[in-house]
């Protein structure tokens, strides 16, 4: 699949930075779409947009974090690849198969690292929920409690 036809959900605070960022992304071929806040970036998921990958900051203001979103994204559309940005250090609980930029990201290996991760997706893609019979799981109201810190990092 060329990355034409592959759709980039992109969220950071920064104007620059999330401009930035979509720039590269565009020029890479993929189509690209912007959000300031991690609200603003479910809508694509909610319209059922097919995404092929959400890349985000990790740290924002408001009710949703960027790794909530990570978190959130992982469990509701597991199809979509994850990447996070931040000029921080590596989250704890990042969501499983998620990779990691740090701040600054140059503009190939942001290019290279979400080609990896939407082909690492596409290699492990999980069965098609209209080809088999699954049992509907409620998605709890929380992305993560104190009683979830096990002690593992949660990435690999």
């Amino acid at each position: 699949m060329t990355n034409a036809k592959r759709k980039i959900v992109v969220v950071d605070d920064e104007p620059l930075i999330r401009m930035g960022t979509a720039d590269t992304l565009r020029d890479g071929g993929f189509e690209v779409l912007e959000a300031n806040n991690a609200s603003d970036a479910l809508c694509p998921f909610c319209e059922g947009q097919q995404v092929a990958a959400l890349v985000s900051d990790v740290q924002m203001p408001g009710a949703i974090t960027g790794l909530d979103l990570a978190l959130l994204i992982a469990r509701w559309h597991p199809a979509t690849a994850v990447v996070m940005i931040s000029g921080g250090p590596v989250p704890s609980h990042m969501p499983p198969g998620a990779l990691f930029l740090a701040k600054p990201v140059a503009d190939d290996t942001l290019l290279r690292t979400v080609c990896c991760a939407i082909d690492g997706k596409a290699l492990s893609k999980p069965p098609d929920p209209s080809s088999s019979t699954q049992a509907s799981v409620q998605e709890p109201e929380h992305v993560q409690s104190d009683d979830d810190d096990d002690g593992n990092s949660g990435h690999p």
